[in-house]
């Protein structure tokens, strides 16, 4: 369907199937005219008609349209999957300002189907009355080939939650231009590859930004993490961890911070991780917890580490942990490695002993 209007607002978006228009409450008359369906948001069931639209859409391979203005839901939007077809193409709103979804209790605000694929999400906002232990977007099982574009989520357990405790893989995902604010965590995946991200940010999480799992594959440029727990939390579980890892001018600044590390990077056999420019700042008043470190990597054998241009700070500390560490007590033997460029500063920071950073590779023992 294509929306013509004299504003020359609507603009349809491509997909094989029709587009549905869901306006809400307090959107423009025009625009509620225009609609297929028209959401009251008193009742706090918004949820009933954009699910609807949602149905119908993916019957016949078609999309979602969400007018500007705020939805309440009772309930989480559900995108569906079929092998015999069923298939939503896109769910788009007018921006991460001007498209509200507000969520109440612990919901999860969008639940994705086990399977699905080839959609694309993008422009809107998800919001919980209160900090909640529901998810912004969760995936319920396997998914590929999706890409989320300039989305911000408010005051949930995490931004994006994929099934951490199931072997369920997501691949060939990007998420561009993607904001989370006041969240336990950012990003948390756990199995998944051929993922990537550019210009996400993460604000007043507790946990942590970003904690990955599993992860085969991901490339990440300029992520900023501002706030809270650990910036950077790249675990491992059992004998396998994530590997191939491209990281390009992650900022992780921690405001107060009391515990934890501002980079974790737990690597495990067979890993090749890239970081190149890397900015690390801690400007609490103050911080006695012997275990911080504002960088540490934990590294198993065969793991090589290639580390460009870091720059830290701690200011205003007058803790003594503010440290640079690589811990190679796992197994690092002569495989393991660090390449360090010369364009490394650090104020205030503890660089480890006998741990020189260099231009050439040098053997962590």
């Amino acid at each position: 369907m294509t929306i013509v209007t004299s504003r020359n607002i609507w603009k349809p978006v491509s997909s094989a199937g029709p587009t549905y228009l869901v306006a809400a409450y307090d959107a423009p008359a025009w625009v509620k005219a225009q609609a297929h369906y028209v959401c009251d948001y008193v009742s706090g069931d918004d949820h009933l008609e954009i699910n609807d639209a949602i149905t119908k859409a993916a019957a016949l391979k078609g999309g979602v349209l969400l007018s500007e203005g705020t939805f309440s839901l009772g309930a989480s939007l559900s995108v569906p999957y079929d092998e015999s077809g069923i298939r939503l193409a896109f769910l788009k709103g007018q921006g991460m300002r001007s498209t509200v979804i507000r969520l109440s209790g612990s919901l999860d605000g969008i639940v994705i189907a086990d399977d699905a694929d080839f959609y694309t999400m993008s422009d809107f906002q998800i919001y919980h009355w209160s900090k909640s232990t529901g998810h912004g977007i969760r995936f319920a099982g396997e998914s590929h080939n999706f890409v989320f574009e300039n989305i911000d989520i408010f005051d949930t357990s995490a931004g994006w939650m994929a099934n951490i405790y199931s072997p369920y893989w997501i691949w060939m995902g990007r998420w561009n231009n993607c904001r989370v604010n006041n969240c336990d965590i950012g990003w948390d995946l756990y199995w998944g590859t051929t993922l990537k991200q550019q210009n996400c940010y993460v604000a007043g999480y507790t946990t942590a930004g970003w904690r990955l799992g599993l992860i085969t594959g991901i490339s990440m440029d300029t992520p900023t993490a501002e706030s809270g727990g650990t910036g950077w939390d790249i675990t491992h579980q059992t004998s396998y961890g994530p590997s191939q890892l491209d990281i390009t001018n992650m900022h992780v600044e921690a405001h107060n911070l009391t515990s934890g590390e501002g980079g974790v990077l737990n690597l495990y056999e067979g890993t090749f991780c890239r970081v190149n420019g890397l900015y690390l700042q801690n400007d609490g008043t103050n911080h006695a917890d012997a275990t911080f470190d504002i960088l540490y990597v934990n590294i198993d054998s065969e793991v090589h580490v290639d580390i460009n241009g870091i720059h830290m700070t701690a200011m205003n500390e007058t803790g003594t942990n503010n440290r640079f560490k690589f811990d190679g007590t796992n197994g690092a033997g002569d495989s393991s490695f660090i390449l360090g460029a010369s364009d490394c500063t650090y104020s205030d920071v503890d660089v480890p002993v006998g741990l020189t950073i260099v231009d050439t590779y040098q053997s962590l023992k």
